[in-house]
């Protein structure tokens, strides 16, 4: 199980940093969120929920449990689209950049969450 974890940990770090440079670009050409953009942010949402589920299970049935900074970077990680959301509340005339940025800040987060694993610890 600790090695879906690692797997899933890569997959979001490749997936998040796509779809964050996906919604800049967008952004920076002043295009709307389509429904493709809409979809992948569901999609780098239902990761995060996962890698966030399997990382309970390793806790509670695992053999090492990483750093505690570990689990802020990874309550960080599902937050952060629903904030974002928040953020736009009425506003979209920007929102594929601004959902872009938060991809890019996901994909920061889980680079960290790597840095602090028990793979990496330990």
């Amino acid at each position: 199980m600790v090695e879906a974890h690692a797997l899933l940990a890569n997959a979001m770090r490749l997936y998040f940093g796509l779809v964050g440079v996906w919604g800049v670009v967008l952004g920076l050409m002043k295009r709307p969120v389509d429904s493709s953009y809409r979809g992948a942010l569901y999609i780098a949402f239902g990761l995060a929920v996962v890698q966030a589920a399997v990382g309970v299970f390793l806790v509670l049935f695992g053999p090492r449990r990483p750093e505690d900074i570990h689990y802020l970077y990874g309550a960080s990680v599902i937050i952060t689209l629903p904030l974002v959301r928040q953020y736009l509340a009425g506003r979209w005339d920007r929102a594929a950049l601004a959902y872009g940025l938060g991809c890019l800040f996901m994909f920061g987060l889980t680079l960290r969450a790597i840095s602090t694993s028990v793979a990496v610890a330990g």
